[in-house]
């Protein structure tokens, strides 16, 4: 993350724009403890995330009081939104809800995302049963060997 933080910074230095940057490395103890998710902590993070259905993703990132709401970001109509897709049967309508809610965040931009980690699965041709995760974990009580 550290390496990420440094190529945001330069980026930023590169650019006209009026915004300061100051990178600040913390161990994982003292940053768990004195900065994520603390008032004044930090008014921009570099984060990593596992996938997560849609849903699930946005409440807990993005929903204002979220519990891992890191931009502390707060959309009383976001989360009116996500409150009613939660319980619409209808795909029609929670496809709306989810519209609407996309709407919001590239308006509001509450977050960026600079990358995603290409995941690759190999094995050789006798090994069956291999599935590939989209965050990466390996099952391997599920392969067996035709050898």
């Amino acid at each position: 993350m550290l390496e990420m933080a440094l190529a945001v910074e330069q980026s930023i230095e590169a650019t006209d724009l009026p915004i300061e940057i100051s990178v600040e490395k913390h161990e994982e103890s003292t940053f768990w403890e004195a900065v994520w998710m603390q008032p004044g902590g930090s008014p921009m993070v570099t984060s990593a995330w596992n996938g997560r259905p849609a849903a699930q993703a946005v409440s807990v990132a993005l929903k204002g009081g979220g519990s891992w709401n890191e931009s502390y970001f707060n959309s009383p109509r976001m989360d009116e939104l996500l409150e009613l897709s939660s319980t619409e049967l209808d795909f029609d309508t929670r496809k709306a809800y989810w519209q609407e809610i996309q709407e919001i965040l590239i308006e509001e931009s509450p977050s960026t995302y600079l990358l995603y980690v290409p995941i690759l699965l190999a094995h050789r041709g006798h090994v069956q049963g291999v599935q590939a995760h989209p965050n990466n974990w390996v099952f391997m009580e599920d392969w067996w060997s035709n050898e």
